[in-house]
């Protein structure tokens, strides 16, 4: 197995006080933990926070942006667990994924030790906030209806899911089918939180912006000629929303990424990560220097975790 290494940074002389920068790539100042998005001391929830600076205003020498590069990408298997789906932070510390059981559960991404987080089989497709601090799931609610959930991690425990309310431009409820899933969620920090969901019929990804606690609105949509592919699904942005990793069909099953220059521009078209003929990849999760892709690829009956570099 290959450990996935964290890159480390050089920070600024100065203190910098809790809950007031965003994590960079998991990484944060001397004295501070990254937490939902957030460089902070243990147990301080930042609840008064107010705008925070970027990792930048905290950090210096920052690796450059890989993102609009054609540089090639290696890919080494970090994991050995079987499962349905895998569902990654992007640094990675932690793998949520439906097993055989059809049970969520979590694992460190080079372990074969799981802890189980829900025994709840009406619960499936998580998605693991880029940050690590959520679990985005579709609960089945019984006679073909569906809903999505979020369940929040405090002190190390995942807590009991709780109902998302979604809702197209026109502020009617989303009527959430079956084949729909929800993505991860963009990190605190970054100004409003978005969120990609996959729509199944007709096929496509959902923009959609927190617009209070549990409540989420669509302000845009992409179809699959919109990023010039000839299908897509789960989709997961990057920390700060700026970047969007997907699986799509053109025409083989592979794994790209489309990138935006702001919070407001439109997604461009897909770029090419990986594709091989038998391999069928699932939940990519890409770092916001677009360095480094953590994605499960099938193989036969097998699902292990890969982390793709460049």
């Amino acid at each position: 197995m290959l450990a996935a290494a964290t890159v480390a940074g050089c920070y600024r002389p100065h203190t910098v006080e809790s809950c007031t920068v965003t994590c960079a790539d998991n990484m944060c100042p001397a004295g501070l933990e990254c937490h939902a998005g957030i460089c902070r001391t243990a147990g301080d929830d930042c609840s008064d926070a107010g705008v925070l600076d970027g990792p930048g205003e905290a950090m210096v020498d920052a690796a450059p942006s890989k993102c609009d590069s054609s540089a090639p990408w290696t890919f080494n298997q970090i994991g050995t667990l079987a499962g349905v789906n895998y569902t990654l932070d992007a640094a990675p510390s932690i793998a949520i994924f439906t097993d055989t059981s059809g049970h969520i559960v979590s694992a460190p991404p080079n372990s074969d030790v799981v802890t189980p987080v829900f025994n709840d089989t009406s619960l499936s497709a998580p998605h693991l906030a880029a940050d690590g601090g959520e679990i985005f799931m579709r609960r089945d609610t019984g006679g073909s209806t569906y809903q999505f959930v979020v369940s929040t991690r405090v002190g190390g425990v995942w807590q009991t899911p709780t109902p998302l309310v979604m809702r197209d431009p026109s502020n009617n409820t989303i009527v959430i089918q079956a084949g729909d899933r929800p993505g991860n969620a963009t990190a605190r920090g970054f100004g409003p939180r978005r969120m990609m969901m996959f729509l199944a019929s007709p096929i496509r990804l959902l923009e959609l912006e927190e617009k209070s606690p549990g409540m989420w609105k669509e302000i845009d949509s992409y179809s699959i000629s919109d990023l010039q592919v000839t299908n897509f699904n789960e989709a997961n942005l990057t920390d700060d929303g700026l970047h969007l990793a997907y699986v799509a069909d053109n025409p083989t099953t592979m794994i790209v990424y489309s990138n935006r220059a702001n919070m407001t521009a439109r997604f461009g078209n897909a770029i090419y990560v990986y594709g091989s003929a038998g391999q069928v990849p699932h939940s990519p999760y890409m770092t916001r220097s677009c360095d480094r892709l953590f994605v499960t690829i099938q193989q036969s009956a097998s699902f292990p975790i890969n982390v793709g570099q460049r």
